[in-house]
Protein backbone atom coordinates (compact mmCIF):
# COMPACT_ATOMS: atom_id res chain seq x y z
CA UNK A 1 0.00 0.00 0.00
CA UNK A 2 2.85 2.38 0.83
CA UNK A 3 4.55 1.80 -2.54
CA UNK A 4 1.35 2.58 -4.42
CA UNK A 5 0.96 5.85 -2.50
CA UNK A 6 4.54 6.86 -3.28
CA UNK A 7 4.07 5.98 -6.95
CA UNK A 8 0.87 8.05 -7.20
CA UNK A 9 2.53 11.01 -5.48
CA UNK A 10 5.51 10.81 -7.86
CA UNK A 11 3.21 10.52 -10.88
CA UNK A 12 1.30 13.60 -9.71
CA UNK A 13 4.50 15.63 -9.33
CA UNK A 14 5.69 14.60 -12.81
CA UNK A 15 2.29 15.47 -14.29
CA UNK A 16 2.20 18.90 -12.65
CA UNK A 17 5.78 19.66 -13.63
CA UNK A 18 4.94 18.81 -17.23
CA UNK A 19 2.00 21.24 -17.17
CA UNK A 20 3.95 24.14 -15.67
CA UNK A 21 5.02 25.63 -19.01
CA UNK A 22 3.71 25.74 -22.55
CA UNK A 23 5.62 24.78 -25.69
CA UNK A 24 6.75 28.37 -26.21
CA UNK A 25 8.28 28.49 -22.72
CA UNK A 26 5.57 30.74 -21.30
CA UNK A 27 3.38 29.49 -18.53
CA UNK A 28 2.37 29.80 -14.96
CA UNK A 29 -0.07 32.27 -13.49
CA UNK A 30 2.30 35.24 -13.68
CA UNK A 31 3.23 35.10 -17.34
CA UNK A 32 2.28 38.26 -19.25
CA UNK A 33 -0.74 38.50 -21.51
CA UNK A 34 0.36 41.30 -23.76
CA UNK A 35 3.25 43.44 -24.92
CA UNK A 36 4.66 46.84 -24.04
CA UNK A 37 5.28 49.66 -26.52
CA UNK A 38 7.20 52.87 -25.77
CA UNK A 39 7.55 56.24 -27.46
CA UNK A 40 4.54 55.84 -29.76
CA UNK A 41 1.30 57.86 -29.89
CA UNK A 42 -1.91 56.00 -29.03
CA UNK A 43 -3.47 56.67 -32.45
CA UNK A 44 -0.59 54.88 -34.17
CA UNK A 45 -0.91 51.94 -31.76
CA UNK A 46 -4.65 51.63 -32.52
CA UNK A 47 -4.21 51.99 -36.31
CA UNK A 48 -1.46 49.39 -36.53
CA UNK A 49 -3.39 46.94 -34.30
CA UNK A 50 -6.49 47.19 -36.51
CA UNK A 51 -4.43 46.75 -39.68
CA UNK A 52 -2.43 43.81 -38.27
CA UNK A 53 -5.42 41.87 -36.92
CA UNK A 54 -7.36 42.52 -40.15
CA UNK A 55 -4.50 41.00 -42.14
CA UNK A 56 -4.53 38.01 -39.75
CA UNK A 57 -8.17 37.29 -40.63
CA UNK A 58 -9.96 39.04 -37.75
CA UNK A 59 -12.79 41.56 -38.11
CA UNK A 60 -13.02 44.65 -35.91
CA UNK A 61 -16.38 44.33 -34.13
CA UNK A 62 -16.24 46.97 -31.39
CA UNK A 63 -13.98 49.86 -30.61
CA UNK A 64 -13.83 52.46 -27.87
CA UNK A 65 -11.21 54.76 -26.40
CA UNK A 66 -9.07 52.06 -24.74
CA UNK A 67 -10.17 48.75 -26.24
CA UNK A 68 -10.63 46.94 -29.53
CA UNK A 69 -12.63 43.76 -30.06
CA UNK A 70 -11.81 41.45 -32.98
CA UNK A 71 -13.79 38.37 -34.09
CA UNK A 72 -12.87 35.47 -36.34
CA UNK A 73 -14.93 32.35 -37.17
CA UNK A 74 -13.77 29.47 -34.99
CA UNK A 75 -12.30 26.31 -36.43
CA UNK A 76 -14.41 23.15 -36.43
CA UNK A 77 -12.14 21.66 -33.75
CA UNK A 78 -12.63 24.59 -31.38
CA UNK A 79 -16.36 24.40 -32.00
CA UNK A 80 -16.34 20.71 -31.07
CA UNK A 81 -14.28 21.33 -27.94
CA UNK A 82 -16.15 24.35 -26.59
CA UNK A 83 -19.59 23.53 -27.99
CA UNK A 84 -21.95 25.23 -30.37
CA UNK A 85 -25.48 26.50 -30.12
CA UNK A 86 -28.59 24.82 -31.49
CA UNK A 87 -30.00 28.16 -32.63
CA UNK A 88 -26.87 29.57 -34.28
CA UNK A 89 -24.21 26.91 -34.88
CA UNK A 90 -21.67 29.49 -36.07
CA UNK A 91 -19.04 30.16 -33.39
CA UNK A 92 -16.27 32.73 -33.13
CA UNK A 93 -12.97 33.42 -31.44
CA UNK A 94 -12.96 36.93 -29.97
CA UNK A 95 -9.84 38.85 -29.00
CA UNK A 96 -10.44 41.82 -26.71
CA UNK A 97 -7.40 44.06 -26.85
CA UNK A 98 -6.90 46.58 -24.04
CA UNK A 99 -4.66 49.62 -24.53
CA UNK A 100 -3.40 50.75 -21.12
CA UNK A 101 -1.48 53.96 -20.50
CA UNK A 102 1.56 53.25 -18.32
CA UNK A 103 3.44 56.51 -18.88
CA UNK A 104 3.90 59.33 -21.38
CA UNK A 105 3.69 57.59 -24.80
CA UNK A 106 4.16 54.21 -23.08
CA UNK A 107 1.48 51.56 -23.56
CA UNK A 108 0.73 48.04 -22.36
CA UNK A 109 -1.33 46.10 -24.89
CA UNK A 110 -3.18 43.35 -23.01
CA UNK A 111 -5.74 40.88 -24.30
CA UNK A 112 -8.46 38.40 -23.43
CA UNK A 113 -9.15 35.50 -25.77
CA UNK A 114 -12.74 34.26 -25.78
CA UNK A 115 -14.88 31.64 -27.50
CA UNK A 116 -18.24 33.16 -28.54
CA UNK A 117 -21.57 31.49 -29.29
CA UNK A 118 -24.81 33.25 -30.27
CA UNK A 119 -22.80 36.29 -31.39
CA UNK A 120 -24.83 39.48 -31.47
CA UNK A 121 -27.94 38.06 -29.80
CA UNK A 122 -29.26 38.44 -26.27
CA UNK A 123 -28.06 34.86 -25.70
CA UNK A 124 -24.44 35.63 -26.62
CA UNK A 125 -22.06 33.69 -24.43
CA UNK A 126 -18.32 34.20 -24.03
CA UNK A 127 -16.05 31.45 -22.70
CA UNK A 128 -12.56 32.46 -21.64
CA UNK A 129 -9.87 30.57 -23.55
CA UNK A 130 -7.19 31.56 -21.03
CA UNK A 131 -3.68 32.57 -21.99
CA UNK A 132 -3.63 31.69 -25.65
CA UNK A 133 0.01 31.52 -26.76
CA UNK A 134 -1.08 32.02 -30.38
CA UNK A 135 -2.51 35.43 -29.50
CA UNK A 136 0.59 36.34 -27.48
CA UNK A 137 2.69 35.37 -30.51
CA UNK A 138 0.45 37.53 -32.74
CA UNK A 139 0.94 40.55 -30.49
CA UNK A 140 4.69 40.02 -30.38
CA UNK A 141 4.73 39.81 -34.19
CA UNK A 142 2.63 42.99 -34.39
CA UNK A 143 5.12 44.82 -32.16
CA UNK A 144 8.13 43.56 -34.11
CA UNK A 145 6.60 44.51 -37.49
CA UNK A 146 5.03 47.82 -36.48
CA UNK A 147 7.73 49.17 -34.16
CA UNK A 148 11.10 47.52 -34.92
CA UNK A 149 13.85 48.28 -32.42
CA UNK A 150 16.42 50.86 -33.45
CA UNK A 151 19.57 49.25 -34.75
Amino acid sequence: MNRIGCFLALAGVVFLAGCATTESGRGGSHSPCGVGVSGVPETLVRETLVQFFSQAGYTLEKSDRRSLSFDQPASKWKSLIYGTSFIDPETYVRIKVRIMDVGPADWWIGYDSLFVTERGSVFERETNLGKASRIQDLLESWKAESFPPDL
